[in-house]
């Protein structure tokens, strides 16, 4: 005889991730990175420069918004289903806070960080940097990287 006080199966109700191939310009980037897998040959950099002085917290603020904002910056590569993205859940982005003496300093660094591989699966497929620098115009800065693998929605 079966009880009726059996422990009911628990349901799962986290979301299902779906997996979406990558588009044809993805794809080709996708596969270029593998070959140079250990190269920075799929980033894409830029900066946007600011003069005077600018809050740290208005321009991660404007930074965090533009990643919540714009869902291309939650496109995840798997790393389990290769050629495949999903897109990840909202969080919370890491955003350094970088100083330089002058341009020089700053280019060198950014001529290092450009030259770093984003890691390609399951991470996010950008990194922003707020940086400051002791000369004049150029006082408070964001410079940002991602690869294309973003496709061309911006």
């Amino acid at each position: 005889m079966k009880s009726n006080n059996q422990a009911m199966p628990k349901t799962n109700t986290l979301k299902k991730r779906e997996y979406f191939k990558l588009t044809s310009p993805q794809e080709n980037i996708f596969l270029t990175h593998r070959f140079y897998e250990d190269t920075s040959i799929a980033n894409l950099c830029g900066a946007v420069l600011y003069d005077g002085d600018i809050s740290e917290a208005i321009l991660r603020s404007a930074v965090t918004d533009l990643i919540r904002r714009h869902t291309a910056f939650r496109l995840r590569l798997s790393g389990e289903h290769i050629g495949h993205q999903y897109m990840a859940k909202e969080e919370q982005a890491e955003i350094p806070v970088l100083s330089f003496s002058d341009e020089n300093a700053l280019d060198l660094y950014a001529s290092e960080i450009a030259g770093k591989p984003v890691t390609a699966y399951d991470m996010p497929l950008y990194r922003f940097y707020i940086f400051y620098i002791k000369c004049t115009p150029c006082q408070g800065q964001t410079v940002f990287e991602f690869p294309v693998f973003l496709d061309n929605e911006f």
